[in-house]
Order: structure tokens, then C-alpha cells, then sequence
């Protein structure tokens, strides 16, 4: 497979809206009314991470999330617990990490659902090291000029 060229604009725009379309198929799985996801994503790294701005229309009253998507698992926060897009990351980083400890534990949380019951260890692997990379994006000032 030949790997795509992420600088070019053409190959990056056509990543966000297939990341765009995943956070709109996610968010509507879990059952969210949403007002509208953003065009485009607050924050991203092509093709590894991309950070998104929704709303939620819940009881006639309009919630804010943030909603992460990439190369890694797609969830959401809501927005009043983070501001700043970094705050969000750390938030997912932080939470997944959280997580993953409880699947390498063996035990899987009611309110996480991703794979097969039998892969939970493997899954939550994977977890701790895209909560890791997280972290690592959320602490280098230089993601973030």
C-alpha cells in the first residue's frame, strides 16, 4: 500500500471529511441529537488525530462537546469539564488512560464499548499507548503555536 502524502492539501481535506463523516456516524450510534458538527476540526494531525467541536440538542437545551477522531478510538466530552482544545486532549488522554488500566486488569467497564470481550487486554494495550501519545501532544508547547 502506498502511503499518502498529508501535506498535500487535496489528500488532507480529503482526510477531515472522512473524519468529519466518522464523528457524525459515532456521535449518531450513541444515540446524540446533534445541532451540527464544525466543518472543519479545531485541532488535528493528519492522519493520526483530529480534535472537533459539536453540539448536542438534549431536553431543549443545547450541551457543547468536544469529539475526538483518528488513529485512534472516536469519543466525546462535554465541553464545560475542558475549554481549550489541549485541555480536551489531555482529557481523552487522561480518561483513556484510566481505562486501559481497568481492561489490562481484565475488567472490562460497562460504559466502554470497543471490541470483542476477548480482545479486552490486547485493546487496552492499545489504549494506554494512544493515551501516552496523548499526553506526550498535550505537554509539548510546540503542538500548540
Amino acid at each position: 500500500m502506498q502511503s499518502q502524502d498529508y501535506d498535500n492539501p487535496k489528500v488532507e481535506a480529503h482526510w477531515l471529511r472522512e473524519q468529519r463523516a466518522i464523528v457524525e456516524k459515532y456521535l449518531h450510534g450513541e444515540e446524540i441529537r446533534l445541532v451540527g458538527v464544525m466543518e472543519n476540526p479545531i485541532w488535528f494531525i493528519a492522519p493520526y488525530v483530529a480534535l472537533w467541536k459539536t453540539s448536542e440538542l438534549n431536553s431543549g437545551k443545547q450541551k457543547d462537546l468536544w469529539v475526538i477522531s483518528g488513529d485512534l478510538p472516536t469519543d466525546y466530552v462535554e465541553l464545560s469539564s475542558v475549554q481549550p482544545p489541549r485541555e480536551a486532549l489531555l482529557c481523552f488522554a487522561k480518561h483513556w488512560k484510566a481505562m486501559s488500566k481497568e481492561m489490562l486488569k481484565g475488567n472490562f467497564p460497562k460504559s466502554w464499548r470497543t471490541g470483542r470481550l476477548e480482545d479486552q487486554k490486547d485493546l487496552g494495550d492499545l489504549l494506554e499507548r494512544r493515551a501516552n501519545i496523548l499526553l506526550d501532544w498535550a505537554a509539548d508547547d510546540q503542538m500548540w503555536q
